[in-house]
């Protein structure tokens, strides 16, 4: 039998790819080193005496060393109703006390005060499960003439899907000075490519 992949994502658990409730399964151990998961709200057999190195996470790692290392950490993943830490819009007794490491998703009628931004302060590798729609606004930095880095991983590109429109630099008066790899554009619409200092 190939292994059993169980993991979540939007406080939805994923068993045979299959999207169930958190808070609604419930691991077992029948006998000897094996493990059966019912989905406890109608009583549904779901993993039907599989071993417990067969039942893997999402980064294909076994939930314990043992069957009763893996059986409490299962029953304490599935049995999490709010595995990844979402605040409900409308639960203001939880937004307003700032349970720390939950998010919060805000809308313009969830009659929730917000300064209208995503501050991601004190944490460490932020990652993104899908796209990001900016929806016609900027990606920018308070920090004083701090720059915005785009770095891919190993060989990998920057992609510009589109026009790259550049701000236009008054070429006797404000045009930035020359530097390294610099490139911007004057109001002639001159673009300056790898500019090198003098």
């Amino acid at each position: 039998m190939s292994d059993i992949r169980i993991y979540n994502k939007n406080n939805t658990v994923y068993l045979f790819g299959q999207a169930y409730s958190a808070g609604d399964l419930t691991a077992s151990n029948p006998s000897g080193n094996d493990i059966t998961i019912v989905r406890d709200s109608d009583s549904k057999v779901l993993v039907r005496a599989v071993s417990y190195t067969k039942i893997k996470d999402k980064s294909n790692a076994a939930w314990g060393n043992s069957v009763q290392a893996a059986l409490l950490a299962l029953n304490t993943y599935l049995g999490n109703d709010n595995p990844d830490k979402i605040i409900p819009v409308d639960d203001t007794t939880l937004f307003t006390n700032a349970k720390r490491g939950y998010t919060v998703i805000v809308g313009d009628s969830d009659n929730i005060t917000t300064s209208n931004k995503l501050l991601f302060a004190n944490h460490s590798g932020i990652k993104l499960d899908a796209e990001l729609d900016l929806n016609n606004n900027r990606i920018y930095t308070t920090f004083v003439n701090g720059d915005i880095v785009l770095d891919p991983n190993g060989t990998g590109s920057v992609n510009l899907d589109g026009t790259v429109q550049f701000k236009r630099f008054d070429a006797g008066a404000t045009a930035p000075s020359a530097f390294t790899g610099g490139m911007y554009a004057d109001d002639d619409d001159n673009l300056y490519f790898g500019v090198t200092g003098a």
